[in-house]
């Protein structure tokens, strides 16, 4: 049974599992008719906000210590470690040729 959300007038908002998908209304606990919340609609609740990719920014020391931790486990289970570092550059390379927008100073 798939689970929804639904919200009523009041703004309550009730999670309930459904044994239909067409149930787009319920009573919610005040006694008010609940609608379903669609699936794709952000209700700013949650209070997480993705900064853009721009502003995303990873220091460098944990860019090689997660690489450096990839490499220890790959030699720990006996495979060759991958050169994660080549790669990355091979990735900014291609990222600075091809979308010069997303690369800061340019």
């Amino acid at each position: 049974m798939p689970t929804y959300d639904y919200r009523c007038a009041e703004g309550h908002v009730t999670e309930r599992r459904v044994a239909s998908y067409d149930a787009d209304s319920l009573q919610c606990s005040c006694g008010l008719l609940a609608q379903r919340i669609p699936a794709y609609v952000s209700t700013g609740i949650n209070g997480v906000a993705i900064p853009p990719m721009s502003a995303r920014k990873i220091p460098m020391i944990d860019a090689f210590n997660a690489i450096e931790e990839v490499q220890s486990k790959a030699r720990k289970d006996g495979v060759e470690p991958p050169d994660l570092l080549a790669a990355g550059q091979r990735r900014a390379e291609y990222i600075q040729k091809h979308a010069p927008e997303l690369v800061e100073g340019t």
